[in-house]
């Protein structure tokens, strides 16, 4: 009667309230505790699972003056920054809200931004650990603040790598230009030679391969414009020195063309194509000479069998 997947028999054989799904109290029914072959009677058996905790975060590299200290965690999960035993900020873990991506963020490896109470000083070592959901702590990633004049790398080192960047399409269909990131971005845009942005219409995303897809209009650029990738992650480094030509296609750069009426570049275009229509300066078409010539030949043959035969009809009569 209490709905556990055991009847009133069943629940009166073995001791359990039939009024109580969990007589126990360990959290599972007595229904299910019966078919997993533990004691519904036992609020000890099954054991407790083994308790999960997190991974240490990764953190990017911390520099003088910095307010904010950025890595990646597990989603949900809170990042605790801690300075000699004192908590100086702390962030919850959530997959990021790109205004311009349309991706699907993975549930562990997200990005988080932890904002601290006052600039921090080179020298200055910084604890981090993530909490999750369970309230179970996990190890601690210890960094210590840089000075850019001792670091040994240029802060650009940290910029998004963008590798197998390619443009494909035509001014008709529109162009996709691809390239795989190893990160994930916070904003990508286009911008031209000039310095001019370019309207990105779509821009795609793909979780396992890293690849992104930046989907635009044919009309708005022309064949040989040089295109320059911005890419910028959440820690905004700057990736711009990737950069496409708009190709060649079909309509020649003039979306309003038709492709099939393209001009010609067969190597042997030059020759005289005397089986092409002919245009009379009237403005209208006529047949070229060889089809001329064939309609004469056709006409002739014709009238030759005409008279043969005549000439047999009236050579009979003749006879009878």
């Amino acid at each position: 009667s209490d709905e556990d997947g055991l009847t009133d028999e069943e629940e009166a054989d073995l001791g359990t309230d039939p009024e109580n799904p969990d007589t126990d109290g360990d959290g599972i029914n007595d229904g299910d505790e019966v078919d997993n072959g533990t004691d519904p009677l036992d609020p000890n058996d099954p054991e407790d699972t083994e308790e999960v905790y997190p991974d240490a975060p990764e953190v990017n590299k911390i520099y003088d003056g910095d307010e904010v200290i950025t890595g990646m965690g597990l989603e949900g999960a809170t990042v605790y920054a801690v300075v000699n035993g004192e908590v100086i900020g702390q962030t919850e873990v959530t997959a990021p809200e790109f205004q311009s991506l349309a991706t699907v963020v993975p549930n562990d490896g997200t990005l988080f931004t932890v904002a601290v109470d006052e600039p921090l000083s080179a020298g200055t070592v910084v604890e981090l650990y993530q909490v999750n959901e369970d309230g179970n702590q996990g190890d601690s990633t210890f960094v210590t603040v840089l000075d850019e004049m001792d670091d040994p790398t240029d802060s650009d080192t940290d910029a998004p790598v963008l590798d197998d960047v390619t443009i494909g399409g035509d001014s008709e269909s529109g162009y996709e230009i691809s390239f795989e990131s190893n990160e994930l971005l916070a904003d990508v845009s286009l911008e031209t030679s000039e310095g001019e942005e370019v309207t990105i219409d779509e821009i795609i995303y793909n979780t396992e391969s890293g690849k992104y897809t930046l989907v635009i209009s044919g009309d708005i650029v022309e064949v040989g414009d040089k295109l320059t990738i911005i890419a910028t992650d959440k820690a905004e480094n700057v990736n711009d020195s990737e950069s496409v030509i708009v190709p060649e296609d079909p309509t020649g750069g003039d979306p309003d063309a038709d492709p099939d009426t393209s001009t010609d570049t067969d190597s042997d275009s030059g020759r005289d194509n005397s089986s092409a229509s002919k245009d009379d300066g009237s403005g209208d078409n006529v047949l070229p000479d060889t089809a001329t010539n064939t309609w004469a030949y056709l006409v002739g043959g014709l009238g030759a069998l005409l008279a043969g035969i005549a000439t047999r009809i009236f050579g009979r009569r003749k006879q009878s």
